[in-house]
């Protein structure tokens, strides 16, 4: 009996801090989503590239929910835990990202494709004779629709690795065919022709 009443004293007396570390770790999360929403409405009027935007919402979320997991882990009287556990995730990433090398691989490019930023959705691109309109960019993989309508998923890390072809980057691109005519027709007719022909295209 003498031991439930001092565990009953002791989840009393902890009870507290245990409230006040819930309202912390829930204040952050809140804060967090709300960081998250700010900065993606933010740089959608600042930048077109959508994995960039991606990239630093969830970097700063990330970030804020860490924090919130370390401050709720200190409130509860844990904090020589949260200071292991800082220690620890470095030997865990290592291990982890030896494990998943290629995952790891994809993501860093992915990390690389959004500061750098080749190409943006809707952009016509060729890579390892891949050729497509972006339909979606990802930190792990890029989604391309191919002219005949096939959706190709390429890993990032592939389209680092390999030479990249943006064929809208600028507008502009010169198509070369061939217009065969008979021998008995006017060549500065037909010539004119066509001139005339393609100045009806605003595209040309």
């Amino acid at each position: 009996m003498k031991k439930i009443e001092e565990f009953y004293q002791l989840t009393i007396n902890f009870l507290p801090q245990l409230v006040a570390g819930i309202i912390v770790l829930l204040l952050s999360t809140l804060v967090s989503l709300f960081i998250k929403k700010y900065l993606l409405s933010k740089l959608k009027n600042k930048t077109k590239n959508p994995l960039l935007i991606s990239f630093i919402g969830k970097m700063a979320s990330l970030s804020i929910n860490i924090f919130g997991v370390i401050m709720f882990l200190s409130i509860i009287g844990l904090g020589n835990i949260s200071s292991k556990l800082l220690a620890g995730a470095g030997i865990m990433t290592f291990v982890v990202g030896f494990a998943f090398k290629d995952i790891g691989e994809n993501f860093l490019s992915g990390i690389l494709l959004a500061f750098k930023s080749p190409f943006g959705v809707n952009d016509l691109i060729e890579t390892e004779s891949i050729v497509g309109y972006v339909s979606e960019v990802n930190l792990s993989d890029t989604i391309i629709k191919t002219l005949d309508g096939k959706d190709v998923f390429i890993p990032n890390s592939q389209i680092v690795k390999n030479p990249l072809i943006n064929y809208t980057v600028d507008g502009y691109l010169r198509y070369d065919f061939v217009v065969g005519i008979d021998y008995d027709c006017d060549i500065d007719k037909a010539i004119l022709i066509i001139e005339n022909t393609l100045k009806g295209f605003d595209e040309i």
